[in-house]
């Protein structure tokens, strides 16, 4: 009952986990395709069109109307029956205002961002049970965002979902109906990984790095193609950006920002791109970007000063202080993506290693035209048929694990970048790199550690030179695990909103065996283009030179081509990539 008496008072109280239209309705159930015609007569009026508001008058009549076509097991006034579906409505967050009888005669009810996400997917789901069912399913994306004045019902389903909170039992049913009725349908309607079904191998690898945390360098010659495809890539993902073409001439001032002649503060190109960012999040759920072309014609190093620091998602938490007075904080979704041309490369700043760890760095051409022959693919079917333990003891894995979880949920702001990964990677704690393809089961988390010990065993025995034993850090290998852990996630997704397109990329070993092969030369293996100098000095190029062949071989036994090929290029004292 939503009222409360207290002596001869009667006082209206909320009853925040239970809806009441279900419970009246002779088939609850039937609650999906009711909210679904609520929904279907709000999308069509001029104010919810214009200004995202809709009147009392208006919105009692679209109830009045959807309430002609079902059948109630108690008879209860009309009027209290549009009391009931109203309420439902603001306590599952759709509609923002006062209690019915507080509601002011020119007051108009607000969507909240749950009505605004529910009536865009109503552009593309004609079917109005679906659309009555996508409420229950957004309530448990958005929940734990929405006002407990404004959605109690939502908000308990979210919590419920953690097992904080046990809710009657009617709720437990509609939110597990809803999902059963609308999971992969909304996946493939209505949510912004839509775009995944469109993407080939070449782009699954790109984005799993970008969602992996990772800021994006683009290596290769000039007019390969580099910036197009980051500015096409970035269209397709809905994402806005700023693109700058880099120049000796810049300072952190120019970056970062700093004090004018006036004694004003000014904001520099990057930290403008994250004020951007974070209003973006704010509003749209998307992140702003920022396109560096030509990076390595700046001093680059020199020139992010204090935000280097901030190219690693992990330090976000903290603040960057311009003018010893503005305080500029760094969404976790916001990235960097450049491009580097490597014939100007000794003519031109060379990027330190530490740089260098915090973006992941591509060959744009050897990655976007890799493929695999029958030969590769039955080396590595061997290879991890072999029974073999490895484990890489000096990896935190839940410190890799909550590297992704880092989130600030009141912003939209997610390392994931996307919400819907990180609701997912909170679903799949467990078993995230077993893959399963036919009759084979790979664990792809073993295989890498397999790799990197046998690296740290033969770089361990150098003593010629310097930094001498070359040893792959922690720190690296984690970098590897996350970005194989953000493509499991959208194999995840792409599977759910396209099967077929799922089995496709995902069910292949190829891709896997590109997969891994992407994680090698992108984070391990530029750790050992240290040694490409010391190839150069004779009393110690023989002995690097034998272990590089010898990773090598290793390596080539996976049928890991590309850094097999990456492997040889630096025992011959090129930079890799």
């Amino acid at each position: 009952m939503p009222y409360e008496h207290s002596g001869n008072e009667t006082k209206r109280k909320y009853i925040n986990t239970t809806l009441l239209s279900p419970s009246d309705l002779k088939e609850p159930l039937l609650v999906f395709k009711l909210y679904g015609e609520v929904i279907d007569c709000i999308s069509s009026l001029q104010s919810v069109l214009e200004k995202q508001s809709i009147g009392k008058q208006d919105l009692r009549e679209c109830i009045r109307k959807s309430l002609k076509n079902f059948t109630f097991s108690q008879s209860h006034a009309l009027t209290l029956r549009l009391a009931h579906v109203y309420n439902d409505f603001r306590r599952l967050g759709i509609l923002a205002i006062g209690h019915g009888g507080n509601w002011g005669k020119n007051e108009e009810a607000k969507l909240t961002q749950l009505g605004t996400i529910l009536l865009k997917c109503k552009e593309k789901i004609q079917d109005k049970e679906k659309i009555g069912a996508v409420i229950f399913y957004l309530c448990e994306l958005y929940g734990d965002k929405v006002r407990d004045d404004e959605a109690g019902v939502c908000r308990n389903i979210w919590i419920e979902k953690h097992g904080t909170h046990v809710l009657r039992y009617n709720e437990q049913i509609l939110l597990r109906e809803a999902k059963k009725l609308v999971e992969n349908f909304y996946l493939k309607n209505c949510r912004n990984l839509s775009f995944l079904s469109s993407f080939n191998l070449f782009d699954f690898i790109i984005f799993s790095t970008l969602i992996s945390g990772k800021n994006l360098l683009l290596v290769g010659r000039p007019g390969a193609g580099k910036t197009s495809y980051m500015v096409e890539l970035l269209r397709q993902l809905g994402i806005p950006y700023d693109l700058r073409t880099a120049h000796a001439e810049w300072t952190a001032y120019d970056v970062i920002g700093g004090l004018t002649v006036r004694g004003g503060c000014r904001y520099g190109f990057l930290t403008k791109a994250v004020t951007k960012c974070r209003d973006a999040l704010k509003t749209s759920g998307r992140p702003h970007w920022v396109i560096i072309d030509e990076m390595n014609r700046a001093d680059i190093d020199r020139a992010l000063g204090e935000f280097f620091t901030m190219l690693d998602i992990e330090y976000r938490n903290t603040e960057i202080v311009i003018c010893d007075k503005k305080k500029v904080k760094v969404p976790f979704a916001f990235r960097i993506l450049g491009t580097m041309n490597t014939y100007d490369r000794t003519l031109l700043y060379k990027l330190g290693f530490a740089f260098r760890r915090r973006f992941a760095l591509i060959d744009f051409e050897q990655l976007r035209n890799l493929n695999y022959s029958n030969y590769e693919v039955n080396k590595f079917k061997k290879k991890i048929l072999e029974e073999r333990e490895c484990n890489y003891n000096e990896l935190n894995k839940d410190k890799v694990l909550s590297t992704l979880f880092l989130s600030n949920s009141e912003e939209n702001d997610y390392a994931l970048v996307f919400q819907e990964l990180y609701y997912k990677l909170r679903e799949r704690k467990t078993d995230l790199l077993n893959i399963a393809i036919h009759d084979l089961q790979i664990d792809i988390e073993k295989i890498l550690f397999c790799i990197v010990s046998e690296i740290n065993e033969k770089g361990g025995k150098l003593n010629q030179c310097d930094v001498c034993p070359i040893l792959i850090p922690p720190g690296v290998v984690a970098d590897a695990l996350r970005f194989l852990i953000a493509a499991k996630l959208l194999c995840d997704f792409l599977i759910a909103i396209e099967p077929q397109k799922g089995a496709d990329m995902c069910g292949r070993l190829e891709t896997w065996i590109a997969l891994l092969d992407s994680a090698l030369a992108t984070f391990l293996l530029p750790q050992l283009d240290i040694l490409a100098e010391y190839l150069q000095i004779e009393e110690s190029s023989r002995e690097i030179g034998e272990m590089l062949q010898d990773i090598r071989r290793s390596i080539d036994e996976y049928g890991l081509k590309l850094s097999s090929n990456y492997l040889e290029r630096l025992r011959r004292g090129y930079n890799v990539p």
